[in-house]
């Protein structure tokens, strides 16, 4: 029904969240808030991981010396030393600030869209122009509009989620011995029928000559 479909959808985004956001250096409230942010925009919560791992793969390039990554990046007067010891979240809001400071726009889109992809990039463009700031006030509104789920709360549905999966397998394990045992009752109850069947029809033959001659 409608509750058990909800439900669900809860439970795997709890699930998601929960695993996503160390991954990505922040917190479930962090990310929460983040995926509101990228929403306004047309995004999901998929997109929030796919930018910030593409941009902090992008940084480890720069960092290794690769010339095309450490040009997209100066392109927005961001510089190498810059982009060392920060996490995704410090990289991306670092990234903001250099579009937003940046008055040629077209270098902006260009940085962009070489850093991030093109469908991507071209959607998150208005976003990374608020800068850091700007992106703090959005995430700002999704706390203030009581989205983010607590972390304690969304910890507590991510492990009943796992406790469910664990249940369902046991259960799975139970049903197939169920199913193992069932069957081969049918078959042995089969088996027995075969078995009778002659001696059922040498009573009904004997019945008949019995019959006849009376």
């Amino acid at each position: 029904g409608y509750m058990a479909a909800k439900a669900k959808e809860v439970g795997e985004f709890a699930r998601e969240v929960t695993d996503l956001a160390p991954a990505l250096g922040m917190t479930t409230t962090q990310l929460q808030e983040w995926e509101y942010v990228f929403a306004r925009f047309g995004l999901e919560l998929e997109d929030v991981s796919d930018a910030f791992a593409t941009l902090a793969d992008r940084t480890e390039d720069a960092l290794s010396g690769t010339a095309s990554m450490v040009e997209d990046f100066a392109l927005i007067g961001i510089k190498i030393e810059q982009l060392r010891g920060k996490n995704p979240q410090q990289l991306f809001e670092l990234f903001a600030d250099a579009v937003k400071n940046t008055s040629d726009r077209n270098r902006s889109l260009t940085a962009i869209v070489r850093n991030l992809g093109d469908d991507l990039g071209r959607k998150l463009a208005p976003a990374l122009m608020l800068g850091s700031k700007g992106l703090a006030e959005m995430r700002k509104e999704a706390t203030a509009l009581g989205i983010a789920m607590e972390a304690s709360n969304i910890e507590a549905v991510a492990d009943k989620v796992i406790e469910m999966q664990i249940a369902s397998m046991r259960l799975r394990s139970v049903w197939a011995n169920i199913t193992y045992w069932a069957s081969k009752f049918v078959t042995y109850l089969s088996d027995g029928l075969r078995f009778l069947n002659p001696f059922n029809q040498l009573l009904g033959g004997i019945g008949a000559v019995v019959g006849h001659l009376e």
